[in-house]
């Protein structure tokens, strides 16, 4: 009888054995299924990452690039989609590929350059202009509170009193906008001309300073739509007030 039961003893022993290692394999199992997960997450953000530092950096060289022209070439647009300025001209006359080479996956490039004519006074916000005094009335002032691409708002003095604005219709001021869709020789550009830019379409030369706004669109490896936004401030005299 004893024999017996020491037998029932060792088969119940060497059953639960068996159930735990199978238990445990289940966890190895589970534990490097999530660890490949984390690894293929993981490797997904540090290539958008790569993609959105990139992109960055073309923004950061196309506000360098254009800050290196005359501001009469940036008034214009016929002079900043020019041949002999190297900037936002299709094929290798201008940027035969401005991502280098991180672009594997990356597909829908956009560069968008948008060029608003600026009043003669600038404010940063509401409670700045509040506190402005105009020259004199008629004045016109621009408030550069919007974030790219949305167009700085245009101001208009009623009197010679201080803080008496009246807020103009959106793009009262005159502006235009390049657009080029693509990489290398394939890239096409785009001219937009405001309606009522004066003195003539595409010449901002006249005002006192110029706000530059710079998009990059594009898809990334992971097909979502994204974008980059570089923005600089251009003043005719040099300098800002």
């Amino acid at each position: 009888m004893k024999r017996a039961a020491d037998r029932g003893n060792a088969q119940h022993e060497a059953g639960v054995t068996l159930v735990e290692t199978l238990i445990s394999l289940m966890i190895v199992v589970i534990g490097l299924a999530g660890l490949f997960g984390t690894s293929a997450r993981s490797f997904t953000l540090l290539r958008r990452s790569k993609e959105i530092v990139a992109v960055r950096e073309c923004v950061l060289t196309r506000i360098d690039s254009i800050r290196a022209l005359s501001f009469a070439q940036v008034a214009r647009s016929a002079s900043l989609t020019a041949q002999g300025t190297g900037l936002l001209v299709s094929g290798t006359a201008g940027d035969p590929n401005p991502f280098t080479g991180t672009i594997a996956g990356m597909k829908n490039f956009t560069e968008t350059v948008t060029v608003y004519a600026l009043g003669e006074q600038l404010f940063s916000s509401d409670a700045q202009r509040a506190a402005a005094t105009p020259a004199y009335p008629g004045q016109v002032a621009s408030q550069l509170d919007s974030v790219a691409p949305n167009a700085p708002k245009t101001y208009q003095s009623n009197s010679g009193n201080q803080g008496d604005w009246t807020q103009q219709v959106a793009n009262s001021l005159p502006y235009y906008q390049v657009t080029r869709v693509g990489t290398g020789a394939s890239a096409q550009i785009t001219i937009n001309n405001s309606a009522n830019t004066n003195p003539a379409p595409g010449d901002l030369s006249k005002y006192p300073a110029l706000c530059v706004d710079i998009v990059y669109t594009w898809t990334d490896s992971s097909n979502v739509t994204r974008s980059q936004v570089g923005t600089m401030i251009l003043a005719r005299n040099g300098s800002l007030q």
